[in-house]
């Protein structure tokens, strides 16, 4: 998805960017839910299937590692085996930037929970092995993405981030990231010639 959005912007401006205001994200969703976001960056909430985004700053700064299993979890698998029922015992919540930028990162647990984790962790329990892992090393927070087998740990301290990325590097992929802003997107996008507000 990201590469779609950075072509888009890069064929856009190619032909003097006759695409201008919605229509370049428009097009996106075409391609897919979660191209859009990608043609702006930054930290947003999507509604709808993902595509309706709501941008915002968030107060809180971190450092994630992501763990990247070398094994693949079959999206249709996942779905097919989460079942919802017509009423959930957790109560839900509608989410705005203002809410989230409220939620300081000791409650993270508190107001997002995957609920593939239940699914998948019973076939790979390896994946929850890690997701353990990456608790005891200090993250604040820890989550698969999706349907997995991605996994990250959020963290406070780049050195606890970047301790808990070595003791796992024998074992499984890991990278280290943090969050950008928009600007900070922009920027990377025009330093890597793919100028051009979306």
């Amino acid at each position: 998805s990201s590469d779609a959005a950075a072509l888009l912007r890069i064929l856009n401006r190619h032909f003097g960017e006759p695409l201008r205001g919605g229509q370049l994200a428009r097009l996106a969703r075409g391609l897919g839910a979660d191209v859009p976001f990608f043609l702006r960056g930054g930290t947003a909430i999507g509604r709808g299937i993902g595509d309706e985004l709501e941008f915002f700053s968030p107060e809180w700064r971190y450092w994630a590692v992501l763990v990247l299993p070398n094994f693949k979890i079959s999206t249709r698998w996942a779905y097919s085996q989460l079942k919802f029922g017509l009423t959930s015992e957790r109560k839900s919540f509608i989410f705005n930037g203002q809410k989230i930028r409220d939620i300081r990162p000791e409650q993270f647990s508190l107001h997002f929970v995957n609920e593939f984790e239940a699914v998948v962790f019973g076939r790979y329990p390896e994946l929850a092995e890690l997701k353990k892992f990456l608790r005891d090393q200090g993250a604040f927070f820890t989550s698969m993405s999706g349907t997995g087998s991605a996994l990250y740990g959020l963290f406070l301290n780049e050195d606890a981030a970047r301790e808990a990325r070595r003791s796992l590097q024998n074992r499984v992929r890991t990278e280290l990231v943090r969050p950008i802003d928009q600007v900070e997107y922009n920027k990377l996008m025009q330093g890597n010639g793919i100028a051009g507000e979306p």
